[in-house]
């Protein structure tokens, strides 16, 4: 099971750690994208928006989740003549600016594909695990594993904004809804898993990190670009260790206001 700091435990096992196997290839990241999962629609923004010291603010909340998904929009390698694979592990952790709140996400294995046509996709491998920590402002914790979970699209490639992006997306109103139901026996971390979902709980502003192992993620201009480097990211009772690599280190600011307010 996953243990914590705090009150509280959920159930999973942690297994062992999953190897990378980096795939081939430079994307540029162009825009951060919001709630892409809501059938209301996502929202899209220059990732200079959200790196900067107001962060971005003012959408919806999720469902289940503080915000429904995350995602980065990338503009792939040129295609070869053969099939590109890879694998990595997708991380995204939110830390309160004041207080205790934390949410943390990991997924040990995500496949990279790449065909020669240049169709790029993204989903979790079904052997994967998906290990969750949540601190509440209380102090009390819920920590989840989910093994092999039945739902891959918890991280997809599926939101383009032009033919020649895809945005991979993190699916959090998923992840967590499929943390609950793992962790319904546990009442301590049913409540701090439910709270996320809440008005009046987890609001406020957020240092936000998104970390992708596998990939090789630059930003700016395509003239001039520059690396993309996410914060290494230590999912709290997960025993696994530390996912660094590339991405993006932002703010976020979640509104109290109900889902598709």
């Amino acid at each position: 099971t996953g243990t914590g700091t705090g009150t509280g435990t959920g159930t999973g096992t942690t297994g062992t750690t999953v190897a990378d196997a980096a795939f081939a290839g430079t994307f540029r990241a162009t825009q951060v994208e919001i709630n892409a999962t809501r059938s209301s629609g996502v929202f899209r923004t220059d990732i200079s928006d959200f790196e900067a010291a107001t962060g971005i603010y003012a959408q919806p909340r999720g469902t289940h989740a503080p915000l429904s998904s995350f995602g980065i929009a990338l503009v792939p390698p040129a295609p070869g003549n053969a099939d590109v694979n890879g694998n990595g592990h997708v991380a995204l952790e939110m830390t309160g600016t004041s207080g205790t709140q934390r949410l943390q996400v990991a997924v040990d294995r995500v496949n990279y594909k790449q065909t020669p046509a240049g169709v790029f996709t993204a989903a979790a491998a079904p052997t994967a695990n998906v290990y969750v920590h949540v601190t509440n402002a209380a102090g009390q914790v819920a920590n989840v594993v989910l093994n092999a979970p039945t739902e891959p699209v918890i991280v997809s490639a599926d939101f383009a904004i032009d033919v020649s992006q895809k945005t991979v997306t993190i699916d959090l109103d998923r992840i967590i809804r499929l943390a609950k139901a793992k962790a319904a026996s546990d009442p301590t971390a049913t409540t701090v898993l439910t709270q996320l979902g809440q008005t009046g709980q987890f609001t406020g502003t957020y240092n936000m990190n998104v970390t992708f192992s596998g990939l090789t993620i630059v930003k700016g201009s395509a003239s001039a670009p520059t690396p993309a480097t996410g914060a290494a990211i230590t999912v709290t009772g997960a025993n696994q260790p530390a996912i660094s690599g590339s991405g993006l280190k932002g703010k976020y600011s979640v509104e109290t206001l109900p889902p598709g307010v």
